[in-house]
């Protein structure tokens, strides 16, 4: 293997952990501030951060093990999308004192690994970008 694909997949995962993080950032602020109703520092803090390492891991991991054959930009933003989408469906029907099962935070990570597997099983068209 040559020394500047090496560099070039580490350059990679770096950008994926980079643009995870700030995406999971962003959710994770969004979330805090939706779910607990203040614009509290700490609540923020913890949103923020939470959402920062969970990005930061899972997107660069999701990338290179299960959208290999994806293009950069599809990777990203469909799994935020489907991130959104868990969230939101977690928001419409967690209740505090139900199952923990049905909460934002986790919907929204098996929105992310759902949209990943549905990229993993799409297949490029020929002549398609």
């Amino acid at each position: 293997m040559e020394r500047h694909s090496i560099s070039r997949r580490i350059r990679i995962t770096f950008l994926l952990g980079a643009f995870g993080a700030g995406i999971g950032t962003l959710f994770g602020i969004a979330l805090a501030i939706i779910a607990d109703g203040t614009f509290d520092g700490t609540t923020l803090g913890l949103g923020a951060a939470f959402g920062a390492f969970g990005g930061a891991v899972f997107a660069p991991a999701a990338a290179l093990t299960l959208m290999r054959h994806v293009p950069l930009w599809r990777a990203i933003a469909e799994t935020a999308l489907g991130t959104a989408i868990g969230i939101t469906i977690g928001l419409l029907l967690f209740h505090p004192g139900h199952t923990i099962w049905i909460t934002p935070v986790l919907l929204g990570f098996a929105g992310f690994f759902l949209a990943a597997l549905r990229l993993r099983h799409s297949r490029r068209q020929p002549g398609t970008v």
